[in-house]
């Protein structure tokens, strides 16, 4: 998350003519390019499209989520785009506008982020868009553990509103997992026809894997969540928004 303050935000706002739900002159693809090639971030993905799918909402929200070092290059490059397009003969006086941007920039360089890896962090766009949402302020302030936890109350909470929905029966963790995508067919969520073994060898293998996430990651007496480093954080997140995105395609 960017360290920028009520006021930066307007000056950039401003400097960058998003008033109207603009960027500058740029089209939705011009825009989504020109940001592609800057950070190697797709500005179109959901994550991004919490306010609005305005060119100006999804540069706000990039704003907000991304952290200081993405978000400088960024306005460094929009603030050199302006310089070489903008119009010579305008009235308007933009050098103390100008000016007061570039020092927000030298700002967001001056404060190191508290981890910052470049584009290797850009995994979001390959999460499960509601995963994003409930994991990714905490990942990225280093809070793992909490990050995590909140990523398996999701997908915990995601199964036992389609199991209640459909049976009747309300259980939690392990035992929800297990009665919910049983391979008998009398569960409440199927990956497939379970018309052959090879099938409900599939759902078997799914329903194992989300047990396991009950048991073995949202388990509270699980210690390993206690030192939990940002790698394995990463890969506990793929494993549960894996599960997330079956359950998008569940028949």
């Amino acid at each position: 998350m960017a360290t920028l303050t009520p006021n930066d935000n307007y000056i950039i706002e401003e400097y960058l003519e998003m008033n109207q739900g603009y960027v500058l002159n740029f089209s939705n693809s011009t825009f989504r390019n020109f940001v592609q090639s800057i950070t190697n971030i797709d500005i179109d993905h959901g994550i991004y499209c919490e306010l609005g799918t305005s060119k100006a909402n999804r540069l706000r929200e990039f704003l907000r989520i991304e952290n200081n070092q993405i978000v400088s290059q960024l306005l460094e490059n929009l603030g050199e785009y302006k310089e070489i397009t903008s119009d010579r003969t305008t009235e308007f006086d933009l050098t103390n506008i100008s000016a007061r941007f570039k020092k927000i920039i030298e700002k967001l360089r001056e404060k190191p982020d508290k981890e910052f890896h470049g584009i290797q962090d850009n995994f979001w766009i390959l999460l499960h868009k509601d995963l994003v949402k409930e994991t990714k302020e905490l990942f990225s302030d280093r809070y793992y553990k909490q990050a995590i936890s909140n990523g398996c109350i999701l997908l915990e909470s995601r199964v036992k509103n389609i199991h209640k929905s459909k049976k009747g029966i309300e259980k939690t963790g392990f035992a929800l997992m297990m009665d919910a995508m049983s391979e008998s067919g009398k569960g409440s969520i199927q990956f497939n026809e379970l018309s052959s073994e090879t099938e409900r060898d599939e759902q078997r293998g799914y329903m194992h894997i989300s047990a396991g996430v009950m048991s073995g990651i949202r388990n509270p007496n699980h210690h390993e969540l206690d030192k939990i480093d940002k790698n394995r954080a990463i890969h506990f997140l793929f494993i549960i928004s894996l599960l997330l995105f079956k359950l998008d395609e569940k028949i």
